[in-house]
Protein backbone atom coordinates (compact mmCIF):
# COMPACT_ATOMS: atom_id res chain seq x y z
CA UNK A 1 0.00 0.00 0.00
CA UNK A 2 1.58 3.46 -1.55
CA UNK A 3 1.38 6.26 1.62
CA UNK A 4 -0.95 8.71 0.47
CA UNK A 5 -0.93 12.71 0.69
CA UNK A 6 -4.02 14.07 2.11
CA UNK A 7 -5.29 16.33 4.50
CA UNK A 8 -7.64 15.23 6.76
CA UNK A 9 -10.43 17.24 8.29
CA UNK A 10 -9.45 17.37 11.62
CA UNK A 11 -6.09 18.92 10.95
CA UNK A 12 -8.25 22.09 9.56
CA UNK A 13 -7.50 24.99 12.20
CA UNK A 14 -11.31 26.51 11.34
CA UNK A 15 -12.52 22.84 12.01
CA UNK A 16 -16.17 22.67 13.84
CA UNK A 17 -15.34 22.51 17.72
CA UNK A 18 -18.53 20.70 18.32
CA UNK A 19 -17.97 18.12 15.32
CA UNK A 20 -13.90 18.18 16.20
CA UNK A 21 -14.84 17.51 20.28
CA UNK A 22 -17.04 14.10 18.73
CA UNK A 23 -14.14 13.06 16.45
CA UNK A 24 -11.21 13.42 19.56
CA UNK A 25 -13.72 11.42 22.00
CA UNK A 26 -13.84 8.15 19.19
CA UNK A 27 -10.09 8.63 18.95
CA UNK A 28 -9.89 8.25 22.37
CA UNK A 29 -11.95 5.56 22.60
CA UNK A 30 -9.68 4.50 20.48
CA UNK A 31 -6.47 4.83 22.24
CA UNK A 32 -8.33 2.48 25.05
CA UNK A 33 -9.61 -0.16 22.76
CA UNK A 34 -6.43 -0.30 20.18
CA UNK A 35 -3.88 0.09 22.73
CA UNK A 36 -2.79 3.47 21.86
CA UNK A 37 -1.69 4.01 25.78
CA UNK A 38 -0.65 0.77 26.57
CA UNK A 39 2.19 1.00 24.28
CA UNK A 40 3.16 4.22 25.47
CA UNK A 41 2.98 3.36 29.50
CA UNK A 42 4.80 0.35 28.34
CA UNK A 43 8.05 2.05 27.48
CA UNK A 44 7.45 4.02 30.15
CA UNK A 45 7.58 0.94 32.95
CA UNK A 46 10.60 0.02 30.92
CA UNK A 47 12.22 3.10 31.78
CA UNK A 48 10.85 2.71 35.15
CA UNK A 49 12.16 -0.18 35.61
CA UNK A 50 15.84 0.37 34.28
CA UNK A 51 15.81 2.83 36.81
CA UNK A 52 15.41 6.06 34.49
CA UNK A 53 13.52 9.04 35.65
CA UNK A 54 10.06 9.56 34.41
CA UNK A 55 9.10 12.05 36.15
CA UNK A 56 9.50 15.10 33.70
CA UNK A 57 7.35 14.68 30.27
CA UNK A 58 6.52 16.16 27.58
CA UNK A 59 3.77 14.78 25.15
CA UNK A 60 3.94 16.39 21.45
CA UNK A 61 0.38 17.00 19.82
CA UNK A 62 -1.38 15.79 22.67
CA UNK A 63 -4.77 16.36 21.23
CA UNK A 64 -7.35 15.55 23.71
CA UNK A 65 -4.93 15.17 26.37
CA UNK A 66 -5.81 11.66 27.24
CA UNK A 67 -2.45 9.72 26.84
CA UNK A 68 -1.48 12.93 29.66
CA UNK A 69 -4.37 11.32 32.07
CA UNK A 70 -3.46 8.04 31.62
CA UNK A 71 0.06 9.12 31.85
CA UNK A 72 -0.52 10.58 35.25
CA UNK A 73 -2.62 7.89 36.69
CA UNK A 74 -0.07 4.91 35.85
CA UNK A 75 2.45 7.22 37.81
CA UNK A 76 0.10 7.30 40.98
CA UNK A 77 -0.21 3.67 40.93
CA UNK A 78 3.56 2.96 40.60
CA UNK A 79 3.91 5.90 43.03
CA UNK A 80 5.94 8.21 41.39
CA UNK A 81 4.78 11.81 40.87
CA UNK A 82 4.38 12.69 37.30
CA UNK A 83 4.17 16.32 35.19
CA UNK A 84 3.32 16.50 31.68
CA UNK A 85 3.26 19.09 29.67
CA UNK A 86 0.73 18.81 26.65
CA UNK A 87 2.10 20.71 23.40
CA UNK A 88 -0.25 21.26 20.30
CA UNK A 89 -0.40 23.90 17.65
CA UNK A 90 -4.22 23.37 16.79
CA UNK A 91 -6.39 26.02 18.36
CA UNK A 92 -9.83 24.47 19.17
CA UNK A 93 -7.82 21.16 19.92
CA UNK A 94 -5.97 22.96 22.58
CA UNK A 95 -9.03 24.51 23.99
CA UNK A 96 -10.79 21.65 24.31
CA UNK A 97 -7.98 19.65 26.02
CA UNK A 98 -7.82 22.36 28.67
CA UNK A 99 -11.44 22.56 29.43
CA UNK A 100 -11.58 18.59 29.60
CA UNK A 101 -7.99 17.94 31.59
CA UNK A 102 -6.63 21.62 32.64
CA UNK A 103 -7.74 20.73 36.19
CA UNK A 104 -5.83 17.47 36.52
CA UNK A 105 -2.88 17.64 38.50
CA UNK A 106 0.41 17.47 36.84
CA UNK A 107 -1.21 17.85 33.39
CA UNK A 108 -0.17 21.61 31.66
CA UNK A 109 -1.26 22.74 28.20
CA UNK A 110 0.56 25.10 25.99
CA UNK A 111 0.40 26.15 22.39
CA UNK A 112 3.59 25.00 20.14
CA UNK A 113 4.55 23.40 17.19
CA UNK A 114 6.11 19.85 16.85
CA UNK A 115 9.18 20.94 14.65
CA UNK A 116 10.03 23.61 16.72
CA UNK A 117 9.41 23.02 19.99
CA UNK A 118 9.57 25.90 22.73
CA UNK A 119 12.04 24.25 25.08
CA UNK A 120 15.34 24.00 26.13
CA UNK A 121 17.86 20.88 25.16
CA UNK A 122 17.00 17.93 27.11
CA UNK A 123 14.67 19.45 29.74
CA UNK A 124 12.58 16.63 29.44
CA UNK A 125 13.02 12.85 30.84
CA UNK A 126 10.97 12.01 27.91
CA UNK A 127 9.41 13.46 25.15
CA UNK A 128 6.25 11.36 23.64
CA UNK A 129 4.38 11.53 20.50
CA UNK A 130 1.51 9.57 20.17
CA UNK A 131 -0.83 9.55 16.27
CA UNK A 132 1.04 12.70 15.00
CA UNK A 133 4.31 11.52 13.04
CA UNK A 134 1.62 10.60 9.95
CA UNK A 135 0.36 13.80 10.03
CA UNK A 136 3.84 14.97 8.57
CA UNK A 137 5.54 14.48 5.34
CA UNK A 138 8.83 13.67 5.45
CA UNK A 139 10.72 17.01 5.91
CA UNK A 140 8.67 17.89 8.53
CA UNK A 141 8.64 14.23 10.24
CA UNK A 142 12.44 14.45 10.13
CA UNK A 143 12.64 17.77 11.76
CA UNK A 144 9.65 17.00 14.67
CA UNK A 145 12.04 13.32 15.50
CA UNK A 146 14.90 16.09 15.75
CA UNK A 147 13.31 17.77 18.34
CA UNK A 148 11.96 14.93 20.34
CA UNK A 149 15.52 14.21 20.29
CA UNK A 150 16.82 17.24 21.62
CA UNK A 151 14.39 17.73 23.92
CA UNK A 152 14.53 14.01 25.56
CA UNK A 153 17.24 12.92 28.60
CA UNK A 154 16.37 9.35 27.97
CA UNK A 155 14.55 8.76 24.86
CA UNK A 156 12.14 10.09 22.82
CA UNK A 157 8.58 7.52 22.27
CA UNK A 158 6.89 7.56 19.42
CA UNK A 159 3.84 5.74 18.95
CA UNK A 160 1.90 5.99 15.65
CA UNK A 161 -0.47 3.50 13.18
CA UNK A 162 1.03 1.29 10.63
CA UNK A 163 0.23 1.78 7.20
CA UNK A 164 -1.07 -1.38 5.33
CA UNK A 165 -4.10 -3.78 4.16
CA UNK A 166 -5.13 -4.96 7.25
CA UNK A 167 -5.08 -2.17 9.74
CA UNK A 168 -7.14 -0.19 6.85
CA UNK A 169 -9.62 -2.76 6.91
CA UNK A 170 -9.97 -2.74 10.80
CA UNK A 171 -9.78 1.06 11.14
CA UNK A 172 -12.66 1.67 8.54
CA UNK A 173 -14.52 -0.87 10.22
CA UNK A 174 -14.06 0.95 13.40
CA UNK A 175 -15.17 4.31 11.49
CA UNK A 176 -18.36 2.08 10.40
CA UNK A 177 -19.33 0.42 13.63
CA UNK A 178 -18.68 3.02 16.19
CA UNK A 179 -16.68 6.21 16.12
CA UNK A 180 -19.44 7.20 13.24
CA UNK A 181 -19.21 10.75 12.75
CA UNK A 182 -18.33 12.64 9.76
CA UNK A 183 -14.80 13.45 10.98
CA UNK A 184 -13.92 9.72 12.04
CA UNK A 185 -15.39 8.35 8.81
CA UNK A 186 -13.33 10.31 6.51
CA UNK A 187 -9.96 10.73 8.76
CA UNK A 188 -9.72 7.18 10.10
CA UNK A 189 -8.91 5.59 7.01
CA UNK A 190 -6.85 8.10 5.50
CA UNK A 191 -4.69 8.00 8.80
CA UNK A 192 -3.36 4.29 7.95
CA UNK A 193 -2.99 5.38 4.50
CA UNK A 194 -1.30 8.20 5.41
CA UNK A 195 0.90 6.44 8.29
CA UNK A 196 4.74 4.93 7.48
CA UNK A 197 5.53 1.80 7.97
CA UNK A 198 7.69 0.34 10.54
CA UNK A 199 11.17 0.27 8.32
CA UNK A 200 10.21 4.15 6.72
CA UNK A 201 9.45 5.67 10.74
CA UNK A 202 13.34 4.22 11.46
CA UNK A 203 14.69 5.61 8.48
CA UNK A 204 13.36 9.11 9.33
CA UNK A 205 14.63 8.68 12.65
CA UNK A 206 18.28 8.01 11.69
CA UNK A 207 17.60 11.28 9.04
CA UNK A 208 16.64 13.19 12.25
CA UNK A 209 20.09 11.91 14.11
CA UNK A 210 18.74 9.49 16.37
CA UNK A 211 21.22 7.04 17.88
CA UNK A 212 19.78 3.52 17.68
CA UNK A 213 16.61 3.68 16.87
CA UNK A 214 14.11 0.48 17.06
CA UNK A 215 10.41 0.41 16.17
CA UNK A 216 8.03 -2.43 17.87
CA UNK A 217 5.14 -3.23 16.20
CA UNK A 218 2.20 -3.72 18.67
CA UNK A 219 -0.98 -5.94 17.03
CA UNK A 220 -1.38 -5.15 13.94
CA UNK A 221 -2.30 -1.86 14.31
CA UNK A 222 0.44 -0.02 16.34
CA UNK A 223 4.48 0.79 16.20
CA UNK A 224 6.56 2.33 18.92
CA UNK A 225 9.59 4.32 17.96
CA UNK A 226 12.14 4.95 20.14
CA UNK A 227 15.96 5.29 20.66
CA UNK A 228 18.28 2.68 22.39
Amino acid sequence: MLRLVARELIDDPAVDPAALAVSLRGIEASNRCFGGHAVVLRELDRLRRAGLPVGRLVDVGAGFGDLAEAIVSWGRRHGNAIDVLCIDHHPAMLDLARKRRGAIPGVRFIAGDGRTLPLQEQSADVVLSTLALHHLEPPDAVAMLRELRRVSRATPIVADLVRGVVPYVLVWLWTRVLARDRLNRHDGPLSVRRAYTPREALALAREAGWHEPRVRVAGVLRMVLTDG
